[in-house]
């Protein structure tokens, strides 16, 4: 239920959801990986919502690096927005996370983003 809540950028309901539980109880849901390793940080990510990421991290005890079956963390499916890769790097994650493959964020936003400038110099930053 909450992934769609993330899906449609829906902040008040999730929030709501989340606060119909106990602090122990939405950290596991939000920290929860899916059949393929994703939690709620990941799609949040991947669906560019900064607003769900800063939500589920400093309300929830979201992890912003975890890492899902494919060796993703959150930065590597943000990789396409320069306001949650901004977000994420504040959050101190590691920016030289690689996934399977050996790709770090860097080297996808360089070059399989036909060289994202914006998104490489705040990488480069952190």
């Amino acid at each position: 239920m909450a992934v769609k809540f993330v899906q449609k950028g829906d902040l008040n309901s999730l929030q709501e959801y989340l606060n119909s539980f106990s602090c122990e109880e939405s950290r596991k849901i939000v920290n929860a990986p899916d059949q393929h390793g994703d939690t709620l940080i990941h799609f949040s990510a991947r669906f560019h919502k900064k607003n769900m990421l800063h939500l589920l991290i400093q309300n929830y005890g979201g992890n912003a690096m975890a890492v899902n079956d494919h060796g993703r963390q959150p930065l590597h499916e943000a990789i396409e927005s320069l306001e949650c890769v901004s977000y994420l790097c504040e959050q101190n994650v590691d920016v030289n996370c690689m996934k399977r493959g050996g790709w770090t964020p860097l080297m996808i936003a360089g070059a399989a983003m036909k060289g994202r400038l914006d998104i490489v110099k705040v990488l480069i930053r952190y």
